[in-house]
């Protein structure tokens, strides 16, 4: 399998599958961050380490970010503005 180029996958494509995927919230720090690489890799079909980088991607370009609910809970905001 060819190495996955982080720079060639359209982030904001891959937010919308991420939406279409699950309906629920991804919630908590680990579990939620753990099923969004889950859903990068199924849907990339690219390793678990690759997903990974591609996740710390989604983090730092803004497009995934943890925080609080108003319950308190951390849950995943996706999308451009997250």
């Amino acid at each position: 399998m060819a190495k996955l180029d982080v720079e060639a996958v359209d982030l904001g494509k891959l937010v919308d599958v991420v939406h279409r995927t699950t309906e629920a919230p991804l919630a908590g720090a680990l579990v939620g961050r753990s099923l969004l690489r889950d859903i990068v890799a199924t849907h990339l079909e690219c390793s678990m380490l690759e997903a990974e980088e591609l996740v710390d991607t989604m983090v730092s370009r803004g497009f995934a970010r943890l925080e609080r609910d108003p319950e308190g809970r951390e849950v995943w905001r996706l999308g451009r503005e997250a």
